[in-house]
């Protein structure tokens, strides 16, 4: 039936195979109705789904970044190693925590590259602005690195220096001061700076994302 209908549950079976490390092993089986090697297709399939990621392991120009690739390079937990025991997918502490619904909701957006950021909203069309930063005077991407290390503005200043412990590991010889209560940005970071950010699974760090453009 495969041969003759493509909308037949044979040939969608078939199909589902596309992309498989051993997609010609498995439409064989089907073919000839022998049983399918669970351990073998729990593995590929996983492989198939990690592999969705891979365009996204090189960052290109930060400002032209998709969601998937800031998400995969600044924010997500570093991919398993790919088994049938379990999926190549760590779940976030925050998941286990419980912050608060206001709290949870803040740092999921954060996140997930889905709030307040002007990064995010000037892609809107009912919004008309290049996406700098209208909290500071840079005339900067007001993105997840913009925020969260470079941004002078008195608001984001005040918060870092409220949670000093969770930037000792930055290079302080970027680190500016910006008033007399010791309030702080900093001059650069990079996209690995960020990276290390997010790996912080702290309750602090969660009580920063909740606090910072919540």
């Amino acid at each position: 039936m495969s041969t003759i209908d493509k909308k037949c549950w044979s040939a969608e079976l078939l199909d589902a195979f596309h992309g498989l490390e051993r997609s010609s092993d498995f439409q064989h089986c089907v073919r000839t109705f022998q049983t399918i090697p669970q351990s073998q297709f729990v593995v590929d399939a996983r492989k198939r789904l990690r592999s969705i990621w891979y365009q996204a392991n090189q960052l290109g120009d930060e400002d032209q970044m998709d969601k998937a690739a800031k998400y995969h390079n600044w924010v997500a937990l570093p991919l398993r190693t790919v088994t049938v025991d379990g999926p190549p997918f760590s779940v976030p502490r925050y998941l286990h925590l419980d912050l608060g619904r206001q709290s949870q909701r803040s740092v999921v957006r954060f996140r997930l590259h889905s709030r307040a950021l002007r990064v995010v909203s000037k892609t809107r069309s009912w919004e008309h602005h290049d996406g700098t930063c209208d909290k500071c005077g840079l005339q900067a991407i007001q993105d997840e690195k913009h925020a969260l290390f470079l941004c002078p503005c008195t608001q984001m200043c005040s918060l870092r220096l409220s949670f000093a412990d969770l930037f000792h590991d930055l290079h302080m010889a970027h680190k500016t001061t910006v008033n007399q209560t010791r309030a702080f940005n900093f001059s650069q970071a990079c996209s690995e700076d960020v990276f290390n950010f997010f790996q912080n699974q702290t309750n602090d760090s969660y009580r920063f994302f909740s606090r910072a453009y919540g």
